[in-house]
């Protein structure tokens, strides 16, 4: 299975007003689960989240300014990588 080990990582700052709240969730976990890649979210101050769960991701609890570590693993690693950078840097639906 070629690429199955690929590894991405990026940071993201959260630059919506709202912070990571249920919408923006919603949509991460939307563009997670349509490929195939292990998606891990951390803080400076928080425990890893699964991009996959929304209510782990609300969790985190990231506001206006906070900076989170995107980790993704596997075959998709790329194009979901860059899909989720798009998706924050875009203004994260607002």
């Amino acid at each position: 299975m070629s690429g199955a080990n690929i590894t991405e990582t990026r940071k993201i700052s959260i630059n919506n007003p709202e912070g990571l709240h249920m919408r923006v969730a919603s949509e991460v976990v939307r563009i997670c689960q349509k490929h195939n890649a292990k998606v891990t979210f951390s803080c400076s101050d928080c425990a890893d989240a699964d991009g996959c769960s929304i209510l782990s991701l609300l969790m985190l609890t990231a506001g206006e300014g906070v900076d989170i570590t995107v980790k993704v693993e596997g075959r998709d690693a790329k194009t979901v990588i860059e899909k989720i950078s798009a998706y924050f840097k875009d203004g994260a639906g607002i």
